[in-house]
């Protein structure tokens, strides 16, 4: 008998399929093959547990590595780094996870990067990597006010006007030329603390919480709180960068919260939604060296910037003596589309540009919808300045001594687009409406001014399509609270334009959250006139802000 007859007898003998010897070994390859794929560092996922002077295995917090042991052979898909205790160097990404096999950097209870001051290369540094999510823990955004309990830390703790450092190249997370990059539940702190009118030291755009200078896609900034930090987080360079995500963030003590500058290169897809950032005054110096804004969003000639979101977003506070505007955007070519903002503030000096300043360039259009502008006190500011293409409805603006509105002569509208339906809080007869760039307009003697009246005709004059804000109104009370939302009665129910044309089926980031207004609660579809303002009826539980006093009719 053959061998091969003798192999196959046996084969059958215990139950197995006759098979040759190279099948055999075709299958003993296929097994050897899955088991140095189960033992290969890419293909198990691995918790590796670190702190500041380790020694341990790596396997627990009681038993951690050494921070300064981490490889890039640690930094490979689908592992979590464990961040204990506090970590007193800067901690730099060696590697790049992949989509579905992301890399967690996750802080621990109690766990922080803390430097006396954090390095221009960043306390955390995550430059030309990608798929990587880092994790405080647990959420420590606008929700959460009591900040003891946030748990990820990234701080300065000496480095300030009054401290042992005047640091000012100092930022807490660098992410440069990244993709796939989320940056989630921390606490990043003390990047400068400016408390002195005198101290210039810090040049912007730093000292930053979280800057990106060079391409970024695909990066998400949410439930953070960031304070003291001239330009908090900023995307500033010359390289493209598309889909970045800035929501749910609270900012305070810093000279900019949000900052988009480009030069020569296209930004596209910017979203900046459901902030709170409040309290600018302490960056205010003898010269106003730095200019205070909630969002300020800037290109040069060569630069372009389509389709930056700002919604949802609430300022509110001390603004000082030297803001220039709560949303501030200065352009060549800009799609912006601005809505469901709220502007609360109070400040000692001027707003110098108001409220919301949208400006965006010959080339581009700002949609602005449903804003509200409510000072905390009435103030000498403007509250909306616009120039640029404009499509400008359902907007509520109040409590301003000086100028409601100011636009420049230059403004166009869009076609079919409008300026209508918005609602000022002084009586008609005021002079508050400016024009920055007029001639032969004057109201009560004073060049320039205009009362309601005037203004709409001056629309109908200069902007046929705009309608002149036929169905807008002034009125000595908008019938606000204090949080900007109407109360019973209040003249701003069911007075706006239904605008659901505009963000039914839209995606959400972006124009479907125009569908709801800044609470989350859904806007009437259909035909349903919706009310003017952030903030939809029934939502109040105050009674109303008294109009400011001491207004006259006659601007000197």
């Amino acid at each position: 008998m053959s061998n091969s007859a003798t192999n196959g007898n046996r084969d059958r003998r215990i139950g197995l399929p006759a098979l040759s010897r190279y099948g055999m070994l075709a299958i003993g390859q296929f097994f050897l093959l899955l088991l140095f794929l189960a033992c290969s560092p890419s293909a198990r996922a691995n918790d590796i547990y670190v702190t500041e002077t380790g020694g341990g295995s790596g396997s627990s917090c009681s038993s951690a590595r050494d921070v300064s042991s981490l490889s890039s052979g640690d930094w490979v898909g689908g592992n979590t780094i464990h961040l204990c205790g506090v970590i007193k160097t800067a901690v730099t990404a060696q590697g790049s996870g992949s989509s579905g096999n992301v890399i967690q950097l996750l802080f621990e209870t109690g766990a922080r990067i803390s430097l006396p001051y954090c390095p221009a290369s960043g306390c955390l540094q995550i430059d030309g990597r990608s798929y990587i999510t880092v994790d405080g823990g647990i959420p420590c955004g606008p929700s959460v006010t009591n900040k003891a309990s946030c748990n990820g830390i990234i701080e300065a703790t000496a480095n300030g006007s009054a401290l042992a450092n005047r640091v000012a190249d100092s930022i807490g997370v660098r992410l440069n030329n990244v993709t796939h990059v989320e940056v989630k539940n921390l606490l990043i702190q003390n990047m400068y603390v400016h408390t002195s009118p005198s101290d210039t030291t810090p040049s912007a755009p730093r000292p930053s919480c979280v800057e990106i200078p060079g391409t970024a896609s695909q990066v998400s900034i949410h439930d953070n709180t960031m304070h003291d930090a001239l330009w908090c987080a900023n995307i500033l360079s010359s390289a493209p960068s598309d889909h970045i995500y800035w929501y749910k963030n609270e900012t305070y003590n810093t000279g900019h919260a949000y900052a988009v500058g480009v030069t020569t290169q296209t930004v596209d897809s910017i979203y900046i939604h459901d902030n709170y950032d409040h309290d600018h005054a302490n960056w205010d110096t003898s010269n106003c060296a730095y200019h205070n804004d909630g969002i300020h969003a800037f290109q040069t000639a060569g630069g372009r910037i389509t389709n930056l979101f700002e919604y949802n977003n609430v300022f509110g506070g001390n603004w000082g003596s030297c803001p220039t505007a709560m949303i501030y955007t200065e352009g060549v070519s800009f799609t912006l589309f601005a809505f469901n903002n709220v502007g609360l503030g109070q400040n000692t000096g001027p707003i110098g540009n108001g409220c919301f300043t949208l400006t965006v360039g010959p080339a581009g259009t700002a949609y602005a919808y449903n804003n509200t502008c409510l000072m905390g006190t009435a103030q000498n500011n403007y509250n909306i300045k616009w120039e640029g293409n404009s499509d400008i409805q359902n907007n509520a603006i109040a409590n301003s001594t000086q100028y409601l509105a100011t636009m420049a002569t230059n403004v166009t509208v869009p076609s079919g687009k409008l300026i209508d339906y918005n609602a000022w809080g002084v009586p008609a007869s005021y002079c508050q409406w400016y024009l920055a760039s007029s001639t032969g307009t004057s109201c009560n003697g004073a060049p320039g001014y205009l009362n309601f009246s005037q203004w709409q005709s001056f629309l109908r004059n200069l902007l046929p399509s705009s309608s002149g804000d036929a169905h807008g109104f002034a009125t000595a009370s908008l019938g606000l609270d204090a949080k900007g939302r109407p109360v019973a009665g209040s003249p701003l129910i069911g007075k706006g334009h239904n605008l659901s044309s505009i963000c039914s089926g839209q995606p959400n980031p972006g124009l479907g959250a125009l569908c709801y207004d800044a609470a989350g609660t859904p806007r009437p579809s259909g035909t349903a006139n919706w009310d003017i303002g952030a903030y939809t009826s029934g939502t109040a539980t105050a009674t109303a802000v008294a109009p400011p006093s001491g207004l006259t009719a006659t601007v000197q």
